[in-house]
């Protein structure tokens, strides 16, 4: 219908009231003005201003227009600054996946930090185990997901945020509660409470490791993926249980001991990651990253932001 130039046209003609001034204000000289008034005027079919040798005026089609006039060049303002914050990162939205893991102590650090220097950027959070991030990360659902070791694979990068290592959970009553520490070998023929090879792969999978490396062999009694339940099984004295030690800081319970480890060949530690498709990045998921990477302790990559 018209252009953004034809309306700060109008609205200095309708501020001024004098085509010199407001010619002069917009650095044109008044021909063209006056042009640009006339297009205005047949876009609209409606006579905006009234002009004669000594005096200009607005119509009353001219007074009602001119605040519209005005919040629309509001609003091209306002699109053009919010387009630049989001080329720069400073606003935006970032899709967070994360673990029950993160969710004690990583994540909060990372929120704080993110949030002191990027206010304008939202954030999306939602808790899912790693495989289920994994899976929305990959359809684009999710930006980045904190979430346990993935093999390496084009188009994903990730860096290691966090390490742990794994810890006995014990009934109180259970004769080796008794001990200070535990070898791996006193799971063997114990009931066990195992973590999913589904949803919790990555525990299973290390923990099953590391008994078949100690020729060990626990009688599974039940498999969960949170380790909130397995503490409540635990608890009811279903079995002996191996957790990350980020869960002995987290739990209160008289019921549950919790015993540090005596391995003959340690396994890896436990990693929490920060998972991304490199291939989908957006400026803000750049400052994110940024942010995550100097809270680990990682020195800055070229692809960071400053």
């Amino acid at each position: 219908m018209f252009e953004i130039h034809q309306l700060r046209c109008f609205v200095a003609i309708a501020e001024e009231l004098h085509f010199g001034h407001a010619a002069e204000r917009l650095h044109m000289t008044q021909p063209p003005l006056s042009r640009q008034l006339r297009l205005l005027e047949e876009a609209l079919e409606v006579r905006l201003v009234d002009r004669n040798s000594r005096t200009v005026r607005l119509t009353v089609a001219g007074a009602a227009f001119l605040e519209h006039a005005r919040g629309v060049l509001r609003l091209a303002a306002d699109g053009r600054r919010v387009a630049r914050l989001a080329a720069q990162g400073e606003v935006g939205h970032v899709s967070l996946g994360f673990t029950v893991a993160a969710a004690f102590e990583l994540l909060p650090a990372l929120l704080r930090d993110f949030r002191s220097v990027n206010p304008g950027v939202s954030l999306q959070l939602k808790e899912m185990v790693s495989s289920a991030q994994l899976a929305q990360l990959e359809q684009g659902l999710l930006d980045a997901c904190l979430a346990r070791p993935i093999p390496a694979a084009q188009g994903y990068a990730q860096f290691t945020m966090a390490r742990d290592t794994l810890v006995a959970a014990l009934p109180a009553a259970h004769p080796l509660a008794q001990r200070e520490t535990l070898d791996i070998a006193a799971f063997d023929r114990e009931p066990f409470i195992d973590h999913d090879p589904d949803d919790a792969r990555y525990y299973h999978e290390l923990v099953w490791r590391s008994f078949s490396t100690h020729g060990v062999a626990p009688e599974v009694t039940q498999s969960v993926s949170q380790p909130h339940t397995m503490i409540s099984m635990v608890r009811a004295g279903l079995g002996l249980a191996l957790v990350a030690g980020w869960v002995q800081h987290h739990t209160v319970s008289r019921d549950v001991v919790f015993r540090p480890l005596v391995w003959a060949e340690p396994p890896p530690p436990l990693e929490l990651r920060l998972v991304w498709r490199a291939d989908r990045m957006t400026p803000a998921l750049t400052h994110f990253i940024a942010v995550a990477r100097q809270l680990s302790g990682l020195p800055a990559e070229p692809w960071d932001a400053p």
